[in-house]
């Protein structure tokens, strides 16, 4: 496949926000969450690679990519790095339509599920860490990832690569007020747990209802005075040494790891 450089300029856009979202396209670079991406319930729409590069480095991809009847096109480094958004890419891209979950059904969802884990984050804009946060809610099974408006784009391409392809895997519902969640996961049995320094209580004193949504702020600003009024329970990670606050990626992985050793240690 040929492409324009009319169609070279549009798909550079897709760095921006308010491209991806107009077009419901978004970028994933590298081999292994290609492959990934290909093998879930995405929609790969085009492979582009790099002619300068080894096409044996990636001869799985393409493969994998011909086998789902997906296009590939080549370009010239000058034109592909236009797209790319790495300064040192392995040399191949793929465009892929943004899954296109519904809330309202996700709800319907949640109201027969005997067990169930969501993640809201409030504010949270390092895409670093949304994208740790997304990796360690797909490794412990979560069922949803929640962002709050004002968080960052859970696309935007350093978000996706720090995923690691949990993105391919995982419910992401975002741009949410936290209301548009409350009363319907509430009226559907779910406690809301959030993280929290002050008069709060040690995460592994908690116990955790079956249906639970662990609410997360930014490191800057915490989480909101609205929310915060919401919560069944505060809990917090104890601290021993005088850091000030724990990265929230690190703090999400912590409690987490604890919600799941308890629910293993009631179900054995």
């Amino acid at each position: 496949m040929i492409l324009t450089n009319a169609q070279i300029k549009t798909l550079s856009k897709l760095k921006d926000r308010s491209e991806r979202e107009k077009e419901r396209l978004f970028l994933i670079e590298g081999k292994r969450s290609i492959i990934e991406a290909l093998d879930s319930e995405l929609s790969v729409q085009l492979i582009i690679a790099d002619i300068s590069k080894d096409a044996e480095k990636f001869r799985d991809v393409l493969e994998a990519a011909k086998l789902k009847g997906v296009e590939l096109a080549e370009l010239p480094s000058p034109k592909f790095r236009k797209i790319e958004t790495t300064e040192n890419s392995q040399g191949i891209i793929a465009i892929v339509r943004m899954p296109e979950w519904s809330l309202s059904h996700f709800f319907i969802e949640m109201k027969s599920a005997d067990n169930a884990l969501i993640i809201f984050l409030d504010q949270v804009s390092d895409p670093g860490n949304v994208g740790t946060i997304l990796r360690t809610a797909e490794w412990f099974g979560l069922d949803a990832v929640m962002l709050s408006k004002g968080s960052v784009d859970a696309f935007n391409p350093k978000v996706v690569r720090s995923s690691m392809s949990a993105l391919t895997r995982i419910k992401v519902f975002q741009n949410l007020d936290f209301e548009d969640i409350w009363h319907p996961l509430k009226d559907n049995g779910f406690e809301f747990y959030c993280a929290a320094q002050d008069k709060s209580e040690s995460y592994i004193k908690a116990s955790y209802a079956k249906k639970a949504v662990f609410v997360f702020g930014s490191e800057a600003t915490g989480i909101g005075d609205k929310i915060n009024s919401r919560c069944t329970k505060f809990i917090s990670i104890p601290r021993h040494g005088k850091v000030e606050s724990l990265n929230v990626a690190v703090a999400s992985a912590i409690i987490l790891s604890e919600v799941i050793r308890q629910r293993s240690v009631n179900t054995n």
